[in-house]
């Protein structure tokens, strides 16, 4: 099942500390849409610093 979502945050975290992040955000703050003009094919193989952009497309 292909689920597309938007990462913010990679990092090894506890449970309890996700959670915590979670309850933390203000949801009525947030937009209910974002906009973007790319969409990107990433490799996410390894440490950050070794991710390589596979492709790019404009939308």
């Amino acid at each position: 099942m292909y689920v597309p979502h938007l990462s913010l945050i990679y990092s090894e975290m506890s449970i309890a500390d996700r959670v915590s992040m979670v309850e933390s955000i203000d949801l009525e703050a947030l937009p209910a849409t974002v906009r973007t003009d790319t969409l990107a094919v990433v490799d996410t193989t390894g440490e950050v610093s070794e991710w390589r952009t596979i492709s790019t497309a404009g939308l």
